[in-house]
């Protein structure tokens, strides 16, 4: 833990120096696991919407998209609970996608209350491209880790949110 310590302070200073700025002094966060993972989902998110332009979408697009495609008929709540969005975060971003024609909501054949999502042939072909800028994205980002180290990194994480 300490020499992961020490090498992140160390990239912070020649991030600074690169910058022209003083490298910032982190107290407690630089020692914060919460800290260390916001601030790597904020560098992977850049990073996305760097990489993945066409079609143009975020990463929680994406997300929805992957699972509609992997489990077609699925209702609204469903989604939102695997991607652990709130009802109205959920009910937003389909919004979104359905105003892109990615997606159509159709009446649940088994409960009339819910909605099914299903991606349209337009949803397939978006998909389709965005899995591709989606590989190189992951394979850009975790360049600084071994390939071992980032299984054993996606590894631990799944772990904490097992919980």
């Amino acid at each position: 833990m300490a020499a992961t310590a020490r090498r992140s302070a160390n990239r912070a200073t020649a991030a600074a120096r690169r910058s022209g700025r003083p490298a910032a002094r982190l107290g407690l966060l630089d020692h914060s696991l919460a800290y260390h993972l916001r601030r790597a989902q904020l560098s992977s998110f850049r990073h996305f919407a760097e990489r993945v332009r066409t079609p143009k979408a975020t990463p929680t697009q994406f997300s929805c998209l992957v699972l509609i495609e992997s489990e077609p008929g699925m209702s609204q709540v469903d989604l939102g609970g695997i991607l652990g969005m709130d009802r109205a975060t959920t009910m937003a971003v389909v919004d979104k996608l359905q105003q892109r024609r990615w997606v159509v909501r159709r009446p649940s054949t088994v409960d009339r209350r819910k909605h099914q999502l299903h991606l349209t042939p337009a949803g397939a072909d978006a998909l389709r491209a965005m899995k591709r800028s989606v590989a190189r994205h992951e394979r850009e980002f975790c360049a600084p880790l071994s390939v071992g180290e980032c299984q054993q990194l996606l590894t631990l994480l799944r772990k904490l949110l097992a919980g």
